[in-house]
């Protein structure tokens, strides 16, 4: 009755028989057939998502977003945009209290960062002196941010909103922890020079984001527009866009742009 082991010399010797210019041709193909797929996938990835981290992609995959652009923008004024006023958020009066308590103030905090990273200058509610008591731009009307800003250097303003929703989850072991995430959020970009709007974007989260997140996939888009404000979003990171028929579906972001004065 042969061994368990009998079978092992047999297949060391098989191998051992292999030629080895035929184990080196072997070896080669194998390299070349992985080195293929890397580069078939890095083909396949669109650049402008290349800097964007995974979940901030996919947040944006199942998202509905609209970008409604002023026909009056051009890649000439907007792509020259390197310094930006962001005016968004304000301050909590309940705790936990000042701008960590509420929700639009993290997203621009965040966002901030976001832009930075991307190499814009940011100017923050701390250098702009609004002409009403707020540390925000909502109630604000178009020309008195303009007129806020200006003599800071901020070739644009941004503001916003944005709306969230608070659920619990389960921690170790077995406690419940509370987060607030970005379910929707709204930011108006206005030019200084003109001053008008340039654009409006709009995200509607499927599933709710953490406001990193959230503010990571903003930044993304707000760049892209403010290189051209023609760049098709869909076709630049690479997402399959609904085609109005059945409407968005589970994993397909249904982006809509519009030509039209956002104001």
């Amino acid at each position: 009755m042969p061994l368990p082991g009998a079978f092992i010399p047999v297949k060391k010797d098989f191998l051992f028989r292999v030629p080895v210019c035929a184990r080196l041709i072997l070896l080669v193909v194998a390299v070349a057939l992985a080195a293929g797929c890397a580069a078939f996938s890095l083909v396949a990835v669109p650049a402008a998502a290349i800097n964007l981290g995974t979940v901030a992609y996919r947040s944006l995959e199942s998202a509905d977003i609209t970008v409604a652009v002023n026909p009056d923008a051009e890649a000439n004024e907007t792509g020259a945009i390197n310094c930006i006023a962001l005016l968004m958020g304000g301050e909590s009066d309940s705790p936990p209290f000042g701008r960590i308590g509420d929700l639009g103030a993290v997203v621009a905090d965040n966002l901030a960062v976001e832009l930075m990273n991307r190499g814009y200058t940011i100017y923050d509610y701390e250098r702009i002196n609004l002409p009403v008591q707020t540390s925000n731009g909502n109630g604000v009307n178009r020309a008195e941010l303009v007129k806020a800003v200006s003599g800071t250097g901020a070739q644009a303003v941004i503001t916003g909103n944005v709306t969230g929703s608070r659920v619990k989850t389960v921690e170790f072991p077995g406690r419940l922890k509370t987060a607030t995430l970005v379910q929707s959020l709204s930011l108006k970009v206005i030019g200084v020079a003109h001053s008008r709007t340039l654009y409006v974007l709009t995200i509607d989260y499927r599933v709710g984001q953490s406001p990193r997140v959230a503010a990571e996939g903003a930044a993304a888009i707000l760049k892209a527009k403010l290189d051209d404000p023609g760049a098709d979003i869909g076709r630049m990171f690479g997402f399959h866009t609904a085609d109005g028929a059945g409407g968005p579906s589970p994993g397909v972001p249904h982006i809509t742009t519009q030509e039209e004065d956002p104001s």
